[in-house]
């Protein structure tokens, strides 16, 4: 790649590895911007309920997980907040948004392809104009007030600086519940390993009684 042009990286644990990221960035003199994706949290769970059969609950502190440590992280560099649902009704005018905050310069033909070919309002595989939900857990709460702020950001209503406030409440209370969830994260570390081991011995013993 030419040297000065801009190299995007998108990996799912992008957002618990910034700190990694700006220490490569730094000592290759790289400047580092940060587009943060931002979807309906409901729509999150549900989607990951119906393809992997994972507790809604357990999406919920994953998503807000992520979004703290996106926000808490990014703080002081380039930055942009882009919602899911409106990239998908609204491509060109959210790559704007996006080359406005990072300065940068945007091909006319490929936004064009991109806004034609690449994006498909069938991705959007659940929607949820009001918040539907089976309970009114701590989770769901919570995950509902960070969207709520930062949907009001991605939609240009307020500014990043709008946000301390309201994050550092939300910080304070994941950080109460923290340790909870990574004593739930060992335990079902734990059942899954069992359940390897078990597949394990019982292939082993399938394998011994085709050899007698």
């Amino acid at each position: 790649m030419p040297q000065g042009q801009p190299l995007g990286v998108k990996i799912p644990t992008t957002s618990l590895l910034i700190p990694f990221w700006k220490k490569i960035c730094d000592q290759l003199d790289i400047s580092l911007s940060v587009v943060i994706a931002l979807r309906n949290p409901v729509s999150v769970a549900t989607s990951v309920e119906e393809s992997f059969e994972d507790l809604p609950e357990k999406s919920l502190w994953i998503w807000i997980s992520s979004l703290l440590s996106s926000l808490i992280h990014s703080e002081g560099h380039e930055r942009v907040l882009v919602d899911y649902d409106e990239l998908i009704k609204n491509p060109s005018r959210q790559m704007e948004r996006v080359a406005g905050a990072l300065n940068l310069k945007i091909d006319e033909e490929q936004l064009r392809s991109y806004s034609a070919h690449f994006i498909d309002p069938s991705l959007r595989h659940q929607f949820f104009l009001n918040y539907h939900f089976a309970n009114h857990d701590l989770c769901l709460q919570l995950a509902v007030e960070i969207y709520d702020a930062l949907l009001a950001v991605a939609m240009d209503q307020k500014l990043f600086s709008d946000l301390q406030k309201p994050l550092q409440k939300c910080s304070k209370v994941f950080a109460s519940v923290q340790g909870l969830l990574t004593i739930f994260e060992m335990h079902e570390f734990t059942i899954a390993t069992l359940v390897d081991l078990n597949l394990e011995l019982r292939n082993s013993l399938s394998l011994s009684k085709d050899k007698t």
